[in-house]
């Protein structure tokens, strides 16, 4: 018997947690578990997702929901939620409906807006709850909250890195109910294409033009500044080199509004007219990272797993990363496969940029070293029979 899952995603837009998800969902057992997914919006997760087979509803969220975050500071974060929460009530009653008339097992929440929702509702209905978590909430209000939400409430948490773990659980959310499932990857779809650089050629670069560039979601803790300001000390060392700053702003959380301008304002302030490209948010992520003789993962606060870096990863690029959070779980100990530098150095990161660009054997090597990891350790495949063990088990003891 297939038994169905409802996943709630308070994103509609294709940022990290939303590709991870939509991976997933690409690769779990049909025979088994059937999607239905709760967005707030039409969009391009949307699309995606009814390609791959699964069936979404939309349900449209409060604006005090699809804002909340935790980049809008602790006190908000705690207090300004508590509107929301009436304002989702006829949210959690069309949920409850749902899954009723469904016939639903199981409710997977992605991210930490769906997660609170999900609290709800389990508390609403008693459902099965699974939270997938890839935040790293730093110490405080939230963090405490989440932690006393975690010993009550879901009955199974992934963790997309052991720094994810670490984060949510003080000791007292152990195995089983708490497992690290690294995130997986399509390495079918994310390789090397030697020869191959659309990018280069779209913005008209020659072929053996130096690039290095930037992936993900434009948010503040992301580090773009950082990457400016590294790009603006290479500036005069290397004149053939161009940066890019692929992504944009897809999310509705509460102080990302306005980032691209003020970080193509920063460009020009630093005197990189002409040097750096913002390319905008792009579908083609394997054509870009294949693009870039250098990938830079510049984050600010710790970050939970880094996507970005696995796909670089996957296509045979080399990484320069900002050593915390999950970082390390991702490029492997050896460092084989990438650079880690000092959170938040701009003089290691420029320095690191400049050694690779001069050093093409040692970038192609890294960048096997990196494609061998992503093969081995992030396989979408196995990442879902991970995930689908954790229903199994949920399900089992109902």
């Amino acid at each position: 018997m297939t038994m169905k899952i409802l996943y709630l995603s308070p994103g509609a837009e294709l940022g990290g947690a939303e590709q991870s998800l939509l991976g997933l969902l690409s690769c779990v057992d049909r025979e088994r578990f059937h999607p239905v997914v709760v967005l707030p919006r039409p969009g391009p997760l949307a699309e995606d997702l009814h390609r791959v087979g699964a069936d979404v509803r939309i349900i449209s969220f409060p604006k005090a929901v699809l804002t909340y975050g935790r980049s809008s500071g602790m006190l908000w974060s705690l207090v300004g939620f508590s509107p929301a929460v009436v304002g989702v009530l006829p949210v959690l009653f069309r949920l409850a409906r749902l899954i009723h008339t469904e016939r639903i097992g199981l409710v997977h929440s992605n991210g930490i807006k769906a997660h609170l929702i999900g609290c709800l509702l389990h508390w609403m209905i008693q459902v099965p709850l699974v939270w997938h978590m890839r935040d790293i909430l730093p110490p405080g209000p939230l963090q405490s909250l989440f932690r006393f939400l975690a010993r009550r409430t879901p009955s199974a948490i992934i963790a997309n890195s052991r720094a994810v773990a670490d984060c949510i659980s003080d000791g007292s959310v152990g195995s089983p109910r708490l497992r690290v499932i690294p995130n997986g990857i399509d390495v079918g779809r994310y390789a090397p294409t030697p020869g191959f650089a659309p990018l280069k050629q779209e913005y008209g670069l020659d072929p053996r033009q130096p690039t290095v560039g930037i992936v993900g979601v434009l948010a503040p803790w992301k580090g773009f500044e950082v990457f400016l300001e590294a790009a603006a000390v290479l500036r005069d060392i290397r004149r053939d080199m161009m940066f890019f700053v692929v992504g944009d702003e897809i999310y509705d959380t509460r102080g990302h509004s306005g980032y691209r301008r003020r970080l193509e304002d920063k460009a020009c302030a630093l005197g990189l007219e002409g040097r750096v490209i913002f390319a905008g948010f792009r579908r083609d992520i394997p054509a870009v990272m294949n693009s870039l003789d250098v990938v830079v993962h510049a984050s600010v606060r710790p970050e939970p797993f880094g996507r970005v870096i696995m796909e670089a990863m996957a296509c045979g690029r080399p990484v320069i990363a900002m050593d915390a959070g999950g970082v390390r779980e991702v490029l492997g100990t050896d460092r084989s496969s990438g650079v880690l530098i000092p959170h938040t150095e701009v003089t290691a990161m420029s320095q690191a940029i400049l050694e690779l660009i001069r050093d093409p054997v040692r970038r192609d090597r890294m960048g096997q070293a990196g494609r061998d990891r992503a093969v081995s350790c992030f396989s979408i495949a196995d990442h879902a029979r991970a995930v689908e063990k954790v229903y199994t088990t949920i399900l089992g003891t109902i």
